[in-house]
């Protein structure tokens, strides 16, 4: 059929759309089994200024598949700055670079990948998914990254089923992209991972909790700020502080704290819920002012204030 073709390298049929092999994961090529783009690799070092100015959009493009063998360095930074022209040209780049994810080298390939994501066109979201189940983890994620960048929903369900890639360095870019793409869907399934046993994973997803802003992950993330890993301990204040709508200020009298909240509902969780009012108390810094009084024989009394337009809960301390 016109819009299948067949792998040069194991034989499989695949849809017209694909670029990788279904079978063995070979980048797609022509009739006559070579690269189509390879004619147009340059044999001389790119004058990337010259093609900015030019907006030779397709030199650019060559330009990646110069190699400097003598200069890692070098090459490397040309690569940088060539990635970067083509994210200044935007949108026309798009089609003429998802044609180029062909590539079989893979820093060619996460270069534009990169680009891609950097420039956040949705028409790219359908070729990046496919690159999520890429040979290489390292490409795979790069597709991940980007995607989380586009923020499109359709790529939720299979960045959801890279969580399981069998490669660790994945994983943590896969739950970064769920956290930037903001589906509040996602809470429960990252709540799960905070006990994962991978120590990037658990930061990335507490990060990604922040992000969404959902108050479910509060009381887990309160769970966790006595963790023995201090990057974990960093994180989740700098999560709480995020998803916490409550700031304390003293009240009238020297011996009340009070606290404004966002909502109604807020009030009422912080009046009803000790271990709540502890890790706000916890967060705001307010902590070891009670723990200093109780200390000193004070008891408190939490209560909501309703005599006011803003939600306000007010603790009362008094001498026993």
């Amino acid at each position: 059929m016109a819009d299948e073709w067949k792998c040069k390298k194991c034989g499989g049929i695949n849809p017209g759309k694909r670029s990788l092999c279904l079978g063995c994961n070979s980048s797609k090529v022509n009739e006559e089994g070579n690269d189509p783009n390879k004619s147009n690799r340059p044999i001389s070092e790119p004058n990337i200024r010259k093609l900015i100015a030019n907006s030779d959009l397709n030199g650019l493009l060559d330009g990646l598949y110069y190699k400097s063998e003598n200069n890692e360095a070098k090459y490397n930074t040309m690569r940088s700055e060539l990635t970067k022209a083509l994210v200044a040209i935007g949108k026309p780049a798009v089609n003429p670079m998802i044609e180029r994810l062909i590539e079989d080298d893979i820093n060619i390939r996460c270069c534009i990948i990169d680009a891609l994501g950097e420039i956040k066109d949705k028409r790219a979201v359908e070729p990046l998914i496919e690159f999520l189940h890429d040979k290489t983890w390292y490409v795979r994620s790069s597709a991940a990254t980007a995607l989380g960048k586009i923020k499109d929903q359709r790529a939720i369900e299979y960045l959801i089923s890279q969580l399981s890639d069998e490669d660790q360095k994945v994983r943590p870019s896969v739950v970064n992209a769920l956290g930037n793409i903001g589906d509040k869907k996602t809470v429960e399934l990252l709540i799960g991972l905070l006990r994962d046993r991978d120590k990037w994973v658990r930061y990335a997803v507490i990060e990604a909790l922040g992000k969404l802003g959902d108050m479910r992950a509060v009381e887990p993330l309160i769970a966790l700020q006595n963790d023995e890993n201090i990057l974990i301990r960093n994180e989740v204040e700098k999560a709480l502080a995020e998803l916490i709508p409550v700031n304390t200020t003293t009240g009238k009298n020297k011996n009340e704290l009070v606290l404004n909240c966002s909502s109604e509902s807020d009030a009422r969780k912080l009046v009803s819920d000790n271990n709540y009012l502890m890790g706000v108390l916890m967060q705001s810094g307010q902590n070891k002012f009670l723990e200093d009084l109780l200390k000193k024989g004070f008891t408190y009394n939490v209560f909501q204030d309703k005599g006011k337009e803003e939600f306000r809960v007010v603790i009362k301390l008094k001498k026993q």
